[in-house]
């Protein structure tokens, strides 16, 4: 493993974490300590209609142990609001984990109906209003998290891979950290490819960063 250059471990799920990654996130420098953990949802009831058997307690549990052993790692989940039968109880379960969990970033969405699903025919389907105002206030809270995360970087030093993926500003290239955090720095220098990176100012969507050094 100590031969590839990066390696970031992607989407899991909690019901059958591979727990023995752990180890080796927490020993091994070139693997990003990141992990993208699918959720869909926090509370019990909605758990249940959604087969995915796990609890609130269990997911929980998942993230307290990967966070203990592997410090300072990201964590990036997939939400889902408006199943049908969801309720504000359902909801606020979701929203009190992602602020106990302090999710790097989420990937969020709205139920849709498909045909030929169970969820398609079920009662109490969400209006579309509710599970709006459900969704934005769930993208409002990750937003004052992903800032408050970020925050948390500044005055770090990190690796960061330069593909100028994510549109940054005039001026400036992006990339993405050790962390798998969105990092921009003056393209006059650095090239795409990786840097050693002195974090020293969170915009709240990404980090400015100052190079110390480029690497081959």
């Amino acid at each position: 493993i100590d031969g590839v250059a990066w390696i970031r471990l992607h989407y899991t799920y909690p019901t059958d974490f591979p727990y023995d990654l752990l180890p080796v996130m927490a020993k091994h420098k070139n693997v990003c300590k990141y992990m993208d953990i699918a959720l869909q949802h926090c509370s019990d009831n909605m758990l249940k209609k959604m087969h995915r058997h796990i609890t609130r307690e269990e997911q929980d549990a998942v993230i307290r142990r990967i966070r203990a052993e592997v410090p300072g790692i990201c964590i990036r989940t997939t939400l889902l609001v408006g199943h049908p039968g969801e309720t504000e109880e359902d909801f606020e379960a979701t929203m009190e984990l992602s602020r106990k969990a302090k999710w790097s970033m989420t990937y969020s969405f709205i139920y849709s109906k498909r045909e030929g699903t169970k969820a398609a025919v079920m009662e109490d389907q969400i209006p579309h209003d509710v599970s709006s105002k459900r969704f934005q206030r769930l993208l409002d809270l990750q937003t004052e998290i992903s800032h408050e995360v970020n925050a948390s970087f500044v005055g770090k030093t990190t690796t960061v891979l330069f593909d100028d993926e994510v549109d940054v500003g005039e001026g400036y290239i992006s990339g993405r950290s050790y962390e798998n955090l969105v990092v921009r720095a003056p393209r006059a220098d650095v090239n795409k490819g990786f840097a050693k990176v002195y974090l020293k100012e969170s915009l709240g969507w990404a980090l400015d960063g100052e190079i110390i050094k480029t690497e081959e």
